[in-house]
């Protein structure tokens, strides 16, 4: 019987500093120490109550006998320290105190899932965020698919740093999807990439080159080398009809359409981030996204819902909040 504390690495400091902190966020269970981790549901119990954290050894869960006084737990009275991952548990462990009993974490796969749902709801929070730009009444078609296939794989390939690989959406690898090649930085090479992507999916791994497809070899001529959104699409239909019926069935009649939209907004917006007063492209924010979207409304709608899933919450909040409510003064 004992209690379990989740608690700020920087307050672990302080209790040995000081030799007592105020614990806030803890839990009590009545059984054996050596049968915690059996028991997970203490680990999301703790996890509902503490903020977002950008690194897992921002955190230790603390294990204590009793309170001192309310709230306020004694060093006396704290029995074992855990890290919450093993990347947590190597960080801290540099800088701990050897006589502190310290130990490895014990929920590794229940925090890394913990963490996934997190990703997750960063990601849906981008997409709310960039609703808010442009008020749309219409929205993406394949919103479920998104949500409930595309996302936990995308999230689960974040949380640990995994390759994009194996049996995924292909739109997994394409909002996985880095380019490592020098291909242009205009629709022509958007275009490029998008194929990048459906080989990747293709072969079930990252390819190092399409140098050899037929699609570079028709884009890379001269009269096609400046060819825009809509003459690039034709080419597809055209000449290339067989690329486009690789596309597997979740993709098929948009996703040579969406993807090369969506990776120049990534491109775009990575480059200079969405804040008050930034330009784009010599446009507003709001401007440039509109001109965007009528290059293809149905296939932006959904490059747009793609784009708040991979810049997630934490990178679109200045657009969103800085307006006048809450903590933000209005900007002009």
């Amino acid at each position: 019987m004992g209690y379990l504390g989740l608690i700020r690495r920087e307050d672990f400091d302080s209790l040995l500093k000081f030799g007592e902190i105020v614990v806030y966020n803890y839990v009590q269970y009545d059984f054996e120490d050596c049968l915690l981790q059996e028991h997970t549901e203490l680990l999301d119990s703790l996890m509902d109550n503490c903020s977002q954290m950008s690194y897992s050894f921002e955190f230790v869960l603390l294990r204590f006998s009793r309170f001192a006084r309310k709230k306020y737990v004694s060093i006396k009275d704290c029995e074992e320290l855990y890290a919450l991952d093993e990347d947590a548990y190597d960080k801290i462990s540099l800088s701990v105190d050897r006589q502190v009993r310290f130990s490895k974490p014990i929920w590794i796969d229940c925090f890394r899932n913990i963490l996934c749902k997190r990703a997750g709801y960063n990601s849906l929070k981008g997409v709310e965020n960039l609703w808010g730009i442009i008020q749309l009444k219409s929205k993406p078609s394949k919103r479920r698919l998104f949500r409930d296939v595309v996302l936990p794989e995308y999230s689960r390939i974040k949380v640990n740093h995994l390759e994009c690989t194996g049996y995924l959406s292909i739109w997994t690898y394409l909002l996985c999807y880095d380019r490592h090649e020098n291909y242009p930085r205009d629709m022509n090479g958007y275009f490029m990439d998008m194929v990048h992507v459906l080989v990747n999916f293709l072969k079930r791994e990252y390819v190092l080159s399409i140098e050899n497809t037929e699609f570079y070899k028709l884009v890379s001529k001269d009269e096609n080398k400046d060819a825009d959104y809509k003459k690039l699409c034709r080419l597809l239909k055209q000449k290339l009809p067989s690329l486009i019926n690789k596309i597997p069935e979740e993709g098929k009649g948009d996703f040579y359409k969406v993807a090369p939209i969506f990776l120049r907004l990534k491109d775009i917006m990575q480059s200079n981030g969405i804040r008050n007063g930034n330009v784009y492209e010599g446009k507003t924010l709001e401007a440039f996204l509109e001109g965007e979207m009528e290059i293809d409304q149905q296939a932006f709608l959904k490059a747009y819902y793609l784009l708040g899933l991979f810049l997630g919450g934490i990178n679109t909040i200045d657009k969103r909040t800085k307006t006048g409510n809450g903590l933000f003064k209005k900007t002009d």
